[in-house]
């Protein structure tokens, strides 16, 4: 049996739905379970036993696709699509849409389920699209997201249409709804007396000690002081620290926790507390599992982190607000939650006030002993009441009715509107004592995504002056604003990063731009002590890097709205801060912004490599783009986060590769020439420039993933691939009514090759992990080349060549493919 689960919302939200899975899967072993999540949200599969399927959407046809996804093995599969309910609507997201809706009915799905209790459009859409025989979902509440635009007109006449409903509610458990949802798919499921629970697959060992009788003392405490989205609903970060150093005092370790978004939430921390700051990729989930498994205690929010704990057995106090009441309590005995409860609890966080008193008022007493409870086994939750300027109890429930019985046209017409004036998410201003906080909804620091509060508006970005910000304060030190620009310079050549260094110290005043230089590399110490005047925050590697995880680790510390990569053979012009300052603020749906990229050598060989390999950032024609180049590049943070950032083990195409995924994350990409950023690659001789497109072929295993298979050199796609550079390149340049001119010969013979390294590279990467053995070989060409890889493991060298040079030959019958 095949069944659909489709729930798209936070990573806390998959958590508490896991452990309702696994037991229908163990309940039920003829089910294959797609579970259809946001983007990035497939991390939870390195946990719970899942395997992933990611949808080549933008390079294979919805059928293609749906046959793969039929071919694969998995009972549990987690389908990550990059679809969300907040997005704005643009022709990038009809286009995805279109493909999802095909990919969907081109599936065969015995039932579907929408695992939504506060049900959006993207999941209704999904599973109501999916031809399924029965649908289960929850009833709509007035609250719900309705499917407008193409989302209604592609649902048709199944817009909504469930075969079995449950009754949504506000205030039950979310875990024992999910129960009771799938009861309807296994009817032995009502058996269950208590929500399940998820566990990790494989189990993850708990140290001694922590199996052992519990000591009132904990050996290891871990603080997660982020809470990923509205950062009003963070507990004040000086009394985590209280925390510390109460266990600290008393001989524990103390480990703070950073997850992909919580960097604000720790920037203010003392620098005697900073080094034992953890820090986790979004990627890196088991290793955030593991940390936490080994801790004794963890102290957290309404976050991912108190579900995640729930299923590790690790003994947790979680601070509530009172936004959702009980909804979202981890079922977990050894999960202590305290929590805020004003006379306005339950509103789902649409607060009255200018701050949460539910969160910042929990005392600092009732979470030490609730830690002191929770490790004496003590479970029950903790209510504070919480005293508010509101009075009038009536006023109060006429309010909360307003909000969470809004009429579903109006929620309609707004949504449309939204759809059309309104970001993804808005940048969100930040209140003292918290850093300026970087939303990263795929996932940011987890939070619960039901809860995440409307974003307050964003900080007038003319009313201040360009103000360098300290990476961190010094106990006792006056809170410094947090930067809304990070600069980030991989550097993998210190000795050509002064360049970049000098252009950024003489930068034009600006309005309103504090700002922070990361610098990455190996001997990113010494030189950030070589220019005290910049704000540079130095981090160290022991080893070098390629570029694209070089930027990951810069991104790790950086702290701003936007970043500014900058690469270390890189000039900027002299206003160029200024010109981004003035731009930040002017779309609030661009993504990412490109400059121009002139060499800066005169050199034949040097214009030769401008125009081969930069040519899409060359012209003086401001327009949006479908991709960009990372030599210089301006990112919002949170387009950055949403789009899963740079891919870490790509060593080449990282930048074409991120701004494509910024753009279907629902982003523009923009090109402006005015901004001007001056390249000293040194790319300028005919040797130089020769090793540096051979070398781009060493991606090779990447550009061919597509393809998938096994296959020899291909001859044919070494001559005709770079005239199909060329003619793109050459009709991109008519355009903008130029011609690459003289320049021409030399630019298709450094296509000629790139595109004979990627077909070299290719075949020793076959060889060496000797991928040809298990890869699909579709044509005559490829099976000829398999029998001839066979021949030469065998020691068959002659027979081996022979067969080898024939696929050669058959493979210029074959159509290419990439």
């Amino acid at each position: 049996m095949r069944v659909l689960l489709s729930k798209p919302d936070a990573l806390g939200d998959q958590l508490i739905a896991a452990g309702v899975v696994q037991e229908l899967l163990r309940r039920r072993p003829d089910v294959r379970l797609v579970w259809h999540v946001c983007a990035t949200r497939e991390v939870i599969a390195s946990v719970i036993g899942g395997e992933v399927f990611t949808p080549r959407w933008n390079e294979a046809s919805p059928a293609d696709e749906a046959a793969r996804l039929a071919a694969h093995p998995g009972r549990l599969v987690l389908l990550p699509f990059p679809l969300h309910a907040h997005e704005v609507w643009s022709e990038d997201l009809r286009r995805r849409l279109q493909w999802w809706h095909d990919f969907l009915r081109a599936t065969r799905w015995d039932a579907s389920v929408l695992g939504l209790v506060s049900r959006n459009w993207v999941g209704d859409f999904t599973a109501i699209v999916a031809p399924a025989t029965q649908r289960f979902g929850f009833e709509a509440l007035p609250t719900r997201q309705p499917l407008v635009n193409d989302a209604q007109r592609l649902a048709g006449a199944d817009h909504p249409s469930f075969t079995a409903t449950r009754a949504p509610s506000f205030e039950r458990a979310e875990a024992a709804q999910l129960l009771a949802l799938f009861t309807l798919l296994e009817p032995s499921l009502a058996e269950v007396t208590s929500p399940p629970l998820w566990s990790p697959v494989p189990p993850l060992p708990r140290p001694l000690h922590a199996t052992a009788e519990r000591a009132p003392t904990p050996r290891q405490v871990a603080l997660a002081p982020g809470v990923g989205g509205d950062p009003r609903r963070a507990w004040p970060l000086d009394r985590f620290i209280a925390l510390a150093q109460e266990w600290r005092g008393q001989g524990a370790e103390v480990v703070w926790i950073e997850g992909p978004g919580d960097a604000p939430y720790l920037a203010d921390l003392p620098a005697g507390e900073q080094t034992a700051i953890r820090r986790f990729r979004t990627d890196e989930l088991p290793r955030l599992a593991a940390t936490l498994a080994h801790a004794d205690l963890l102290v957290c929010h309404d976050t991912a982190y108190a579900h995640l704990a729930a299923g590790l057995g690790t003994p947790t106090v979680a601070i509530f607000g009172g936004g959702q009441r009980s909804r979202f309590h981890p079922a977990a005995a050894h999960v202590k939650v305290v929590q805020g409860l004003p006379a306005c609890a339950g509103c789902q966080w649409h607060c009255l006030f200018d701050r949460l008193l539910c969160v910042t008022e929990v005392p600092l007493a009732s979470v030490q002993q609730a830690a002191r409870d929770v490790l004496g086994g003590h479970r029950a939750a903790v209510a504070v009441a919480i005293a508010t300027p509101l009075a009038a109890a009536a006023l109060t429930d006429r309010l909360q009715h307003e909000v969470l019985y809004l009429n579903a046209d109006r929620f309609a017409r707004l949504q449309i509107i939204q759809s059309l004036l309104a970001p993804p998410h808005a940048p969100v201003a930040t209140p003292a004592p918290a850093a300026s906080p970087r939303a990263h909804p795929e996932p940011s620091g987890p939070t619960t995504e039901a809860a995440t509060a409307t974003p307050a508006p964003a900080p007038d970005a003319t009313s201040a002056t360009l103000t360098p910000a300290p990476a961190a304060v010094a106990p006792g030190a006056a809170a410094t604003p947090a930067p809304r620009l990070s600069v980030i310079i991989p550097m993998g050549r210190p000795e050509r990063v002064a360049g970049t260094l000098r252009s950024l110290r003489a930068q034009a005043p600006v309005a309103g731009l504090p700002w922070e230089i990361v610098l990455v590399g190996t001997e990113a110490g010494p030189v950030a002590a070589a220019h005290p005047h910049l704000p540079i925050v130095p981090v160290a590697l022991a080893q070098r890097e390629i570029p694209p995880k070089t930027r990951c680790l810069g991104v790790e510390r950086a702290r701003g709205e936007w970043f500014l990569f900058v690469d270390d053979d890189v000039e900027l012009a002299p206003e160029f801060l200024l010109g981004c300052a003035a731009r930040l603020d002017l779309d609030p749906r661009l993504g990412a912004l490109g400059p121009r990229l002139p060499g800066k050598s005169q050199r034949f060989f040097g214009k030769v490599t401008d125009y081969a390999n930069f040519w899409a950032q060359q012209d003086a024609v401001a327009e949006e783009r479908e991709w960009l180049y990372s030599a210089a590049i301006l990112v919002r943070a949170e387009a950055y986060r949403r789009s899963g950032g740079f891919d870490p083990e790509l060593p080449n195409g990282e930048d074409v590769d991120l701004t494509r995924r910024i753009r279907a994350a629902g982003y523009t990409l923009r090109y402006d020439p005015a901004l001007v950023a001056w390249h000293d690659h040194g790319r300028d001789t005919f040797g130089a420039m020769c090793r540096y497109f051979w070398r781009n072929g060493n991606a090779a295993r990447y550009f061919f993933g597509p393809h998938g298979g096994a296959c020899c050199f291909s001859l044919r796609a070494a001559l005709t691939r770079p005239w199909a550079d060329w003619r793109m390149n050459a009709a991109f340049r008519a355009r903008h009514g130029e011609s690459l001119g003289w320049l021409t010969p030399w630019v298709i013979l450094a296509y000629l090759i790139v595109e004979t390294s990627l077909e070299y590279h290719y075949q020793v990467h076959l060889a060496e992990t000797r991928a040809y053995a298990h890869l699909p070989a579709r044509t005559r060409s490829d099976r000829v080349y398999v029998q001839a890889m066979h021949h030469r493991a065998a020691g068959r060298r002659g027979r081996s060549t022979l067969l080898y040079a024939w696929a050669v030959l058959l493979d210029f019958g074959t159509a290419s493919r990439r």
